[in-house]
């Protein structure tokens, strides 16, 4: 079985499709329910909650589910982890939210420096 996280990219369904549609994993309900954001035929993003997720062969997944796409199951069958892409570890996850938060927090202080320069600058006459 392939355990769904946030992210991941699945199959969906849809009855009014010919074709499976593009999905992403937004919410984990339990490793068999999951809430999608799924791409139409079309193009145009809509929402399907509490979906079902199929675990079985991706050809034979029921209308109204997702299911992984065959990839995804060949490289569960054989043991293969998941690509960086399709899920961090966690402290991998933990660092890059922390780069992030430091990156972000020297721009709002750079920010203030900046301000204080102006501040203390003369005013300049006509």
């Amino acid at each position: 079985m392939i355990k769904p996280t946030i992210g991941r990219v699945v199959w969906y369904r849809d009855p009014e499709s010919d074709q499976p549609c593009d999905a992403h994993i937004v919410y984990v309900h339990s490793d068999e329910k999951v809430n999608l954001a799924v791409f139409s035929r079309e193009g145009h993003l809509f929402s399907r909650l509490d979906v079902p997720l199929f675990q079985g062969p991706s050809e034979a997944c029921p209308e109204g589910q997702a299911c992984w796409m065959p990839y995804q199951q060949t490289q569960a069958a054989s043991g293969a982890k998941p690509s960086a892409h399709e899920q961090l570890p966690k402290e991998q996850e933990a660092k890059l939210k922390a780069e992030s938060d430091a990156a972000l927090l020297a721009k709002v202080r750079e920010g203030e420096e900046k301000a204080k320069s102006e501040e203390s600058k003369p005013p300049q006459g006509k």
